[in-house]
């Protein structure tokens, strides 16, 4: 529905996690955010729905979010282990948040739309959830890099879409538009044809650390160095004047589709 993208709608796909099916009904805010990415991002394009594709997946979502859980709790000093009957009850839990309108979504529902959608996803966000006084409550785990990691590369885009995540809430983050051709703003590559503009994305935080990358496997976890080899594999990456290390997100210059003003229209609609 965007652009130079696939055919298909992904916001009125059922998507698959483990041979178990759930609607979109909860996850439709997330999915929403993840379109207007798309439709503000896109460059190229490739064939096929993603609602089917993402069918021969199945199982592999549950092995790679349990392996991660369990590296993640040692990671904090938490080494003890849950009974694969547990562990069941916890991924039954997961899945069920994605049908409850207004439920608190996980980090496993933005990987699996990476998968549907074939491409990066960064997401930038707070570290601590807080209280309305402003008490930190815990950790939100949500900012990072999400990678179509069960995919072969050469079946997803390097081009990324970025979220933003703050007070419970998703945001999609899009460059600015600009009106003509010798209007380019800041952050757009100069030295490109007149058909993309390139956008940089930080891969990493404020304190120039690099950026989380969530559910990797035992042999893909390492130190940064080969984080950073992981990014380059996955992502059109390049190293700013200031040494940042940035993903380049690629957009078409030319009119949105006839689609994509229709989508924006019919979303602005509920706010009028």
């Amino acid at each position: 529905s965007t652009h130079g993208g696939r055919s298909g709608s992904p916001g009125n796909e059922v998507f698959v996690l483990c041979g178990r099916f759930y609607t979109v009904e909860g996850l439709g805010v997330l999915v929403m955010r993840c379109l207007f990415c798309v439709a503000g991002s896109t460059h190229g394009g490739r064939s096929g729905s993603p609602g089917n594709e993402v069918f021969v997946l199945c199982g592999r979502f549950y092995t790679r979010w349990k392996e991660w859980e369990s590296w993640y709790s040692q990671s904090f000093g938490l080494h003890f282990s849950l009974r694969e009957e547990q562990w069941q009850e916890d991924w039954a839990f997961i899945l069920s948040l994605a049908s409850q309108p207004g439920a608190s979504l996980e980090q496993t529902h933005i990987f699996v739309l990476a998968h549907i959608l074939r491409r990066p996803i960064i997401v930038y966000g707070v570290k601590y959830y807080k209280s309305f006084r402003g008490e930190t409550l815990g950790y939100t785990r949500f900012q990072g890099v999400y990678l179509p990691l069960l995919w072969e590369q050469s079946f997803c885009w390097k081009s990324p879409i970025a979220l933003g995540y703050t007070r419970g809430h998703f945001s999609a983050l899009v460059a600015m538009e600009n009106d003509g051709y010798d209007n380019r703003g800041a952050g757009a590559n100069l030295n490109t044809d007149d058909d993309v503009t390139v956008t940089f994305l930080p891969l990493v935080d404020s304190e120039r650390k690099l950026l989380h990358v969530h559910f990797l496997s035992a042999h893909e976890m390492g130190n940064e160095e080969q984080q950073e080899k992981l990014l380059r594999e996955w992502l059109d990456c390049c190293v700013t004047e200031g040494g940042m290390l940035a993903a380049m997100q690629k957009s078409s210059r030319r009119r949105n589709h006839p689609l994509v003003t229709q989508m924006v229209e019919n979303w602005l609609d509920g706010y009028r």
